[in-house]
């Protein structure tokens, strides 16, 4: 399309853009300006990549574009959380949620643990203190995390330690929301796109809630239509266990539970060798 000089379809309100291999080209950027004012809207997408030029990298010209027109960017560091995860510091937990728009709303039932959305290996977000345009934060982590700017190491070797001269202190922004009144363009940024695969979009329930409801903000659908996941026995539910549960299961099923088969076997034995 942008190779063609044409722009969007008029009947297309909001594009999906997710993973992505290669950075934008200036006149694709050109086509998604044009159509963002005339009012669409842009549900991205990203991952963690240290390929050479990666979607969204920090110094990007479309990174360059959502910063200078709404205030929203992707940072080249990977989140860390060792309060709010599922397991491992890599598998992250929604914790803060937004109070400037209605895509949290559902979120993080306190009655409800499976209402807390999951990203897996997710990209830190920065949000404009004086933007140009109205945005906020979607979902942050907790105030013990940073963002881990060594792609490599974590990647390739699952290493990382906080180094207070090249990470970025936490709490840190996983995703984001910006909306331009005076085109009504609308822009969400999250800095994953495994939540929105088809093996997690469901599981845990809070995926599918940001997923549905991150749609119906940028369509505007919001009082005409209500989207809510439904629930489908097509897998086993999450279950979040913590460091602490999962070493009193591996105690149970590797040491507890294989001795007392041993020790029920050896009586057996001594009450049929005495018979």
């Amino acid at each position: 399309m942008a190779a063609r000089g044409a722009d969007v379809p008029e009947d297309i309100d909001t594009i999906l853009l997710a993973r992505m291999r290669q950075q934008l080209p200036p006149d694709a950027i050109a086509v998604l300006a044009r159509f963002l004012e005339r009012g669409g809207s842009l549900l991205i997408l990203t991952d963690a990549d240290f390929t050479a030029a990666p979607f969204l990298a920090e110094d990007s010209l479309f990174n360059a574009f959502l910063w200078q027109n709404f205030g929203i960017r992707m940072l080249d560091g990977i989140a860390i959380d060792t309060l709010s995860n599922a397991g491992s510091e890599l598998d992250l937990l929604s914790y803060a949620l937004s109070d400037g728009s209605t895509i949290t709303a559902r979120l993080n039932d306190p009655n409800d643990t499976s209402t807390r959305a999951m990203f897996r290996v997710a990209r830190a977000v920065q949000i404009d203190d004086s933007p140009p345009v109205s945005n906020g934060m979607i979902i942050a982590t907790s105030e013990l995390s940073y963002a881990e700017t060594d792609f490599a190491s974590v990647l390739n070797a699952n290493q990382y330690e906080f180094s207070i001269e090249d990470d970025i202190a936490g709490p840190v922004n996983l995703a984001a929301w910006a909306f331009d009144e005076t085109t009504g363009a609308r822009v969400v940024l999250i800095g994953d796109t495994d939540w929105a695969t088809n093996g997690l979009v469901s599981n845990p329930v809070g995926n599918s809630i940001l997923f549905t409801d991150a749609i119906r903000w940028l369509t505007g659908f919001g009082e005409e239509l209500v989207f809510a996941p439904e629930g489908r026995a097509t897998n086993l539910p999450t279950v979040f266990l913590s460091t602490q549960q999962l070493d009193q299961i591996a105690l149970l099923t590797v040491v507890v539970m294989p001795a007392g088969l041993l020790l029920i076997g050896l009586a057996v034995w001594w009450i049929w060798r005495r018979a």
